[in-house]
């Protein structure tokens, strides 16, 4: 079960990010399409923070609904300036300055960035679809999600790093160990990395590499996640898995749940 880790993780992401504005406008408010999905995730959040994952059962259709209707680019000009979508502050830092750059394509124009609420959706209901054993619709969901305009910049968003976690996740539940390794390197080489996050890569690195029968890597993966979270009970329970292996044990059979630390 991973109710768990994703309250903690949505408590982590810091919804309450506030419109950040720059170049020449400053919006604390900017209605647009976006508008009824940041209504959603405030809905939604409410719902993970009080039941757990499973508590969006009878929102999914709303959620793939949103995320359908997602823009496919960034920078829509509504109400005579340019809204630009980001997921955190790095982003709309780094926004903040390209918008004022000379040779920006938005020089001169009003521009404004709008908290963007489609990653988490694409996160929370890829978390959920992983945890009811659909990981199939929780890959096209998450890739979707890291298809985003706002995931796919210079600056990764603050949601991406989960996403690629997620994302190896489903690849596990698959038992596509080759491509699950790739996604949780992928995740591994992100700027910014918390200690975390990284930490929670390096446990799915480990897990596919045990799989893939390179123990030694995998060995070292769990003990470089260690380091960023000494007390985590899944790093030491891999580890003696691995021991138990190289002497002579049988494998078990692997689950979503051994990728993530027990609920609070």
């Amino acid at each position: 079960m991973k109710q768990g880790w994703m309250v903690g993780c949505a408590a982590a992401i810091g919804l309450a990010l506030a419109p950040a504005a720059f170049g020449q406008a400053t919006s604390a408010q900017t209605p647009g399409p976006w508008t009824d999905a940041q209504t959603l995730q405030a809905q939604e959040l409410a719902k993970l923070r009080s039941g757990g994952v499973r508590a969006i059962a009878a929102d999914t259709a709303a959620i793939e609904a949103a995320l359908a209707a997602a823009p496919r680019t960034n920078g829509v000009e509504v109400g005579g300036q340019v809204i630009v979508l980001v997921d955190g502050s790095s982003q709309a830092m780094f926004m903040m300055a390209a918008a004022t750059a000379k040779d920006s394509p938005w020089a001169g124009r009003r521009v404004a960035a709008v908290a963007d609420p489609y990653p988490f959706l694409a996160l929370l209901l890829g978390s959920y679809y992983d945890e009811v054993d659909r990981p199939t619709d929780a890959l096209r969901v998450l890739d979707l999600g890291l298809a985003l305009p706002s995931e796919t910049g210079l600056i990764p968003g603050q949601i991406k790093p989960s996403l690629m976690t997620e994302r190896g996740a489903a690849l596990v539940a698959l038992h596509d160990w080759p491509r699950a390794l790739a996604a949780y390197e992928a995740g591994l080489a992100l700027p910014g990395l918390s200690d975390v996050s990284r930490a929670k890569l390096l446990r799915g690195r480990g897990m596919a590499l045990t799989e893939l029968g390179r123990l030694d890597e995998a060995e070292s993966a769990y003990n470089d996640s260690l380091k960023l979270e000494p007390a985590n009970e899944t790093a030491t329970h891999e580890l003696a898995y691995l021991a138990r292996l190289r002497a002579g044990g049988s494998k078990t059979a692997t689950g979503l749940k051994s990728l993530q630390p027990p609920a609070n």
